[in-house]
């Protein structure tokens, strides 16, 4: 459950947006509240909160002030301003401090809940992908260590399928998988797959096919697809924004690429749902 910090010095206000939604349905919960950004920064220290909806216009510390030290301290949070100013000076803050939404006073619940899910889609995928990144180092090691491919075997120019058995080939595409998952954003080739762990880009396919069906370089593209559907469904980023998070630098080639996944363009897919 995702822990939320929620930082106001009006107290009535502030219990009003605690209280104005089921926090709990949408895998959240409250922690703390907090009157002021210095305050905040007591509280974010001992209880680690992964989301502060945040007032701006505060006494000690006000919100903007206090995003810039989280940015600094606590980069991995989630922020978003809830307040009354709807001023250009404030939301060119929100802005350039890459918050997650800007929310005006009195909270509409529908519109906290959107806020909240739309956090919450991006935790998920960023605690997911530190997991998998996690599992991968332990697989790697592991790999190493039993020595299953070495560079001098690479160099024998032998390019069949090893001679492993069915738990291994299920444990090497699972490592693949893995290495996917956490490095999709990145300028990634079957080649550097291969090498991590210790085998040719063509026995490496030929490990991974077996198992999965895919090529690596298909499962890569499937993988990257699934996680833009993801975000155009479930978050308001723009579609530019999303390219680049699942890895693509040019524009025109992902939209190609998704029309081919979905049969719709990254818009039409997104006015769809």
């Amino acid at each position: 459950m995702y822990k939320v910090l929620l930082v106001d010095d009006n107290k009535r206000e502030v219990n009003a947006v605690a209280d104005s939604i089921n926090w709990v349905v949408y895998d959240a919960e409250i922690i703390g509240i907090a009157a002021n950004g210095r305050e905040a920064l007591e509280v974010i220290e001992n209880l680690q909160p992964d989301i502060v909806l945040t007032d701006i216009v505060m006494p000690a510390m006000n919100g903007v002030e206090l995003v810039q030290e989280l940015n600094i301290r606590y980069p991995s949070v989630k922020t978003a301003f809830l307040t009354y100013h709807d001023d250009f000076h404030y939301v060119k803050s929100a802005v350039d401090l890459n918050v997650e939404g800007y929310l005006l006073k009195p909270v509409n619940p529908a519109e906290l809940i959107v806020l909240l899910e739309k956090i919450i889609t991006k935790l998920d995928i960023e605690y997911r992908r530190i997991a998998e990144h996690e599992q991968l180092e332990k697989q790697l090691a592991a790999l190493k260590a039993g020595n299953i491919y070495t560079a001098d075997d690479k160099n024998t120019g032998i390019e069949e399928i090893p001679d492993v058995g069915i738990k291994k080939v299920a444990q090497l595409a699972n490592t693949i998988k893995n290495i996917i998952h956490a490095h999709y954003q990145e300028n990634l080739s079957v080649q550097e797959i291969a090498e991590t762990i210790f085998y040719s880009s063509r026995q490496a396919n030929i490990i991974f096919r077996k198992e999965t069906g895919f090529t690596i370089y298909d499962y890569l593209v499937y993988y990257r697809m699934e996680i833009a559907k993801k975000l155009l469904k479930e978050t308001d980023m723009k579609i530019t924004a999303i390219i680049r998070e699942v890895g693509y630098t040019n524009n025109s080639h992902f939209t190609l690429t998704f029309k081919r996944s979905t049969g719709m363009t990254p818009s039409e897919y997104r006015n769809k749902i």
